[in-house]
């Protein structure tokens, strides 16, 4: 009798584990479905950030460049004057404050064409003339 009773509880298992299966196939099918949803989310919005640095990297990359060319022309412009500074053929001008007590002091030192020149100051301080722009018109 006894097993009878195992051999009807067996039966009756059977048909429990196939509803279970069948109630939980749908929730594995879902949450793999979620899955995939994700991670496509996941990988447009990893390719997205990409493609913002790759365009930032650009950006920097072409301020580095600018930045590398003034700094060579800054080091031209730097050389141009010391050399003109130094050369012994140009005549230099003393300039100094035009009232008495006045720190400021200056040099002038004129192109051999006379088309331009080099002019250093020292001593202004923070109360120097600051010429306004002036409009033509």
């Amino acid at each position: 009798m006894a097993s009878e009773a195992e051999h009807v509880t067996a039966r009756n298992a059977g048909p429990e584990r196939s509803r279970l299966a069948s109630a939980l196939i749908p929730i594995i099918m879902g949450f793999g479905l979620l899955v995939v949803v994700v991670g496509t989310v996941a990988i447009a919005l990893l390719f997205d950030r990409v493609n913002d640095v790759k365009s930032e990297n650009r950006l920097l990359a072409a301020a580095f460049e600018r930045g590398i060319l003034q700094l060579q022309q800054s080091a031209l412009q730097q050389r141009t004057i010391s050399y003109w500074l130094a050369y012994p053929g140009h005549r230099t001008l003393v300039l100094s404050t035009p009232t008495e007590g006045g720190v400021a002091r200056g040099l002038l030192k004129p192109a051999e064409e006379g088309q331009s020149a080099i002019l250093l100051v020292a001593g202004l301080g923070g109360n120097c003339y600051r010429p306004q722009p002036t409009t033509y018109g």
